[in-house]
């Protein structure tokens, strides 16, 4: 970090996408206890299955543990990302402006942005060209969606996209837990 001039840095264990985040988010969080450089990010699971506490409970238990950003992966845990599993969840994280990081296909974004326009909504590993292709209509109709860098590997994307959109929506991201 000290070499690539990061000071801080938003952290997750692979154990949270490949596992059980009701496992591996408490875990994570202890695991970085001692580092304020490292902050911890925990992983979401529909609401409905009770696995993790009511979102109030889930809420105070992100604070307790210095939790400051939530992750979906809708892919490895076989649910769907929308408004309709998670209203209660979204509603809260837009009060408290808790941000979403996510690894999704770009179609599927549209209907969480559509039901949730107002959560911060970070797109992560998208590329080579799906922003071109697929991201440009979203990011266009959608100011709270954002990107994350590790999957822009076009020569000249990363420019382009500061001068169309803005360098405020860009995220450093390395694409490592």
């Amino acid at each position: 970090m000290d070499a690539a001039g990061l000071d801080r840095a938003l952290t997750w264990h692979g154990g949270q996408q490949c596992a059980s985040p009701v496992v591996w988010n408490p875990r994570t969080a202890e695991d970085l206890r001692g580092r304020p450089r490292l902050r911890p990010a925990w992983a979401i699971l529909p609401p409905a299955t009770g696995e993790l506490p009511p979102p109030d409970r889930f809420f105070e238990a992100m604070k307790r543990a210095g939790v400051s950003a939530l992750w979906a992966f809708p892919n490895e845990h076989r649910f769907r990302l929308d408004g309709l599993g998670f209203e209660g969840l979204f509603h809260g994280m837009v009060e408290r402006r808790i941000p979403l990081f996510v690894r999704q296909n770009p179609v599927d974004l549209k209907e969480l942005l559509a039901d949730c326009p107002e959560l911060p909504v970070v797109a992560c590993a998208q590329g080579p060209h799906s922003v071109e292709r697929h991201l440009r209509p979203l990011l266009d109709r959608f100011p709270n969606l954002l990107l994350e860098t590790s999957g822009l590997l076009v020569e000249g994307l990363i420019e382009s996209f500061c001068e169309r959109t803005g360098p405020a929506r860009l995220l450093f991201g390395s694409g490592f837990p």
